[in-house]
């Protein structure tokens, strides 16, 4: 009898003969039928995540970055924008440019206080005449005893101007290397206008004045006084357009 229950033990589909009381029980059979009922018990208890889902949520592909998910949305390839009536709005790829009197980049000031009128190719007179010297007296009585310091001061002006966007703190250099360079060749060879030519053509460019390399020589040479005073007469306009309002 003991042989049919120890066999009937490992048979988990059938269920344990029922031994009468009257014959004894070895601890053999006694273990066997723990056993097979800690099996039976571990079959039939529902798994964790069925049983409290709340608490042990089912883990898919999705929620594992380590694992291949097919269910995850793809970045798509870039479509263009259908517009109303399937037409494509075209890309405009020219980039804005400036407007007569506008200065893009360099920093600075207004370049046209008097809103002098440009032409069709953008350029425009002096703010101030030629022989409108006398509007700035002192300028002018330097610039006609002392040309080197005037040009030194004009050519230091502009070039603070072009590369830190604001006025020279002591408006410009009176003594500087350009102003002994010009009193130098005015002095020996009495050429120090030549000078004056580059640094008129460059404030010309500046402020989008019209007129040419001829030009400039003829009235560098002529009239000397004159152009150094309206130069820093430009110059200076720009400079007081940058400085605060007077309350």
């Amino acid at each position: 009898m003991d042989k049919v229950a120890i066999l009937s033990c490992y048979n988990l589909s059938q269920p344990a003969p029922n031994l009468p009381s009257r014959f004894p029980v070895s601890s053999a059979v006694r273990a066997c039928s723990v056993r097979r009922w800690l099996v039976r018990s571990a079959l039939s208890f529902p798994s964790p995540t069925s049983a409290f889902p709340s608490i042990f949520p089912l883990a898919t592909n999705a929620d594992d970055p380590f694992l291949p998910n097919d269910n995850k949305q793809h970045p798509q390839p870039y479509q263009q924008q259908q517009y109303p009536h399937g037409q494509e709005y075209p890309v405009h790829t020219q980039q804005p440019t400036a407007t007569p009197g506008m200065h893009v980049g360099g920093g600075g000031g207004n370049r046209n206080v008097k809103n002098m009128p440009y032409d069709s190719n953008g350029k425009r007179d002096w703010s101030n005449g030629t022989f409108s010297c006398f509007g700035d007296c002192m300028t002018c009585c330097v610039a006609t005893w002392c040309p080197c310091i005037t040009y030194g001061q004009n050519k230091t002006r502009f070039e603070h101007l072009e590369q830190q966007g604001y006025p020279h703190p002591s408006g410009g250099e009176s003594c500087g290397s350009d102003c002994l360079l010009h009193c130098l060749l005015t002095s020996c060879l009495g050429a120090g206008w030549v000078l004056q030519i580059g640094s008129r053509e460059k404030i010309r460019d500046r402020y989008k004045i019209e007129g040419g390399l001829m030009g400039d020589c003829c009235l560098s040479f002529c009239c000397n006084p004159c152009t150094l005073t309206q130069e820093s007469r430009e110059l200076e306009q720009e400079e007081m357009s940058m400085l605060p309002p007077k309350h």
